[in-house]
C-alpha cells in the first residue's frame, strides 16, 4: 500500500464506470493505475464551495472562480482565483448568467 500525503492514493471504480472493453468488472485502483509518468498536471476549479477550492462567487457583473493547478515534474502546485466578466460570456456562452445567480 502506498501513501501519499496531499495526493489521492486510490480510487473504486465500480463497474459501470469502466471504459466499454474493460476486463476489470470492478476494481480498487491505486495511483499509479490511474496515471503514471513524470509530467502529470492535475487541474480542479470549485464549483460549490469544499474543502480545498471555494465555489463560484457571483456578483453584479461578474463570476469568481478558485483553481487548483498541480504540476508533478516540477512540483508546482498554482492556486489561481479568476474573475469573469458576465458581460464578455454573454455574448458566446448558452448559459443564462441572469438566472444562475
Amino acid at each position: 500500500v502506498k501513501i501519499h500525503l496531499l495526493r489521492t492514493t486510490f480510487c473504486w471504480l465500480p463497474p459501470d464506470s469502466l471504459p466499454t472493453g474493460s476486463k476489470t468488472v470492478g476494481a480498487l485502483m491505486f495511483t499509479d493505475d490511474l496515471v503514471s509518468g513524470d509530467n502529470v498536471f492535475f487541474v480542479a476549479t470549485g464549483i460549490t464551495d469544499g474543502e480545498l477550492l471555494r465555489g463560484v462567487r457571483y456578483r453584479s457583473e461578474t463570476a469568481t472562480t478558485d483553481s487548483l493547478v498541480m504540476r508533478s515534474k516540477s512540483g508546482t502546485i498554482r492556486q489561481i482565483k479568476s474573475e469573469h466578466r458576465l458581460s464578455k460570456l454573454r455574448a458566446y456562452s448558452a448559459i443564462d448568467f441572469d438566472r444562475a445567480k
